[in-house]
């Protein structure tokens, strides 16, 4: 008998999770002939050490005679905002064996909207697009540090000029006067001790969808225009802790991107980009029309934790052929 598959709130490993109950779930891989679970017993830590030596817990729901091995929701302490949970099962079967789960581990996003100290920057009217940076310096050694955004519509971000990973196309898609998803990253890595950079590039999305302009929109909307809120908790090795926020003191610069609409597509003026603006030592700041960021209305919905899997690229199509159609104008046949 071995239990595998642990989960919480049906994912395995998750960032972010903003219930104040999370549901666990596993599975039995067995031989055993009409076996069944005959009890469980859950213990969660805050480190797996405790897990291990059988030290301080969070919660030990003790044994519990039920069948169930789904939506097991968690049921002591409040859990606390931006912290990883450390949990196993144990089990015990029909044929009188009994086995406990390899260390599973979940992170809580944040969980109130107190939590959120940033403030929301973005644009101010229409047809207006932004790349926004802000420079910190982290003065210890890090622990470990997470990155908490909202870019409405679309974003991308990068630190240190690295992407934290591969999604594109966030956040998903919502109705925004209710809720506004945000997502969570594990950024510990992209971090440095010493001088640190923060770059975010905004579009339309679907939280603004522009007017027809000769283009096809199917129909025009808006929720307001672009916006962004970001929150870095750093924790140092010394168990201190500091965040980075969006406010006025981060900068922003016309961007490359000159159009966004979900439907009619963007254009992109590649002359415009600022190269390295998202790193430290970028130094262009007075010469590339680099300005405070304005201050602007937090959108109507209630910001909620993606729990969705991201969109990725999965295939790359390559032009097959490249045709200049006129002075300074290139067609790209993809066939």
């Amino acid at each position: 008998m071995k239990v595998i598959q642990t989960k919480t709130e049906y994912r395995q490993r998750p960032l972010g999770i903003d219930v104040s109950q999370p549901a666990f779930s596993w599975r039995i891989d067995t031989e055993a002939k009409n076996w069944e679970q005959e009890a469980y017993r859950i213990v969660v830590a805050l480190s797996e050490k405790d897990l291990e030596d059988g030290g301080r817990c969070v919660w030990d729901s003790g044994r519990v005679c039920q069948r169930e091995m789904v939506n097991i929701v968690y049921e002591g302490p409040t859990l606390v905002s931006d912290t990883y949970y450390y949990w196993q099962v144990y089990v015990w079967g029909s044929d009188g064996k009994s086995e406990v789960s390899k260390p599973d581990v979940f992170h809580t996003g944040l969980l109130s909207p107190d939590d959120w100290q940033g403030k929301w920057i973005g644009e101010t009217q229409k047809r207006e697009h932004h790349i926004y940076r802000k420079t910190f310096s982290a003065e210890q050694k890090i622990s470990r540090a997470t990155l908490f955004i909202c870019g409405l519509g679309h974003y991308e971000v990068w630190i240190n000029g690295e992407k934290p990973d591969d999604r594109v196309l966030d956040p998903g898609w919502t109705m925004y006067p209710k809720s506004c998803l945000y997502a969570t990253y594990d950024v510990g890595k992209l971090l440095r001790q010493g001088e640190n950079a923060v770059g975010v590039m905004l579009g339309d999305g679907m939280y603004h969808v522009p007017g027809r302009d000769g283009r096809y929109a199917y129909f025009p909307r808006s929720y307001g225009f672009p916006k962004l809120l970001v929150q870095l908790n750093i924790t140092y090795t010394d168990g201190s802790t500091v965040s980075v926020v969006s406010d006025e003191t981060w900068r922003r610069a016309d961007s490359p991107v000159t159009y966004s609409c979900i439907y009619g597509g963007e254009e992109y003026d590649a002359r415009k980009m600022k190269t390295g603006f998202s790193t430290p030592g970028y130094t262009a700041l007075d010469s590339d029309g680099w300005e405070a960021a304005v201050c602007v209305e937090a959108p109507e919905g209630k910001l909620v934790s993606q729990q969705t899997e991201p969109l990725k690229v999965m295939q790359i199509y390559e032009p097959k052929s490249l045709i200049l159609s006129k002075p300074n104008t290139y067609l790209y046949d993809f066939g």
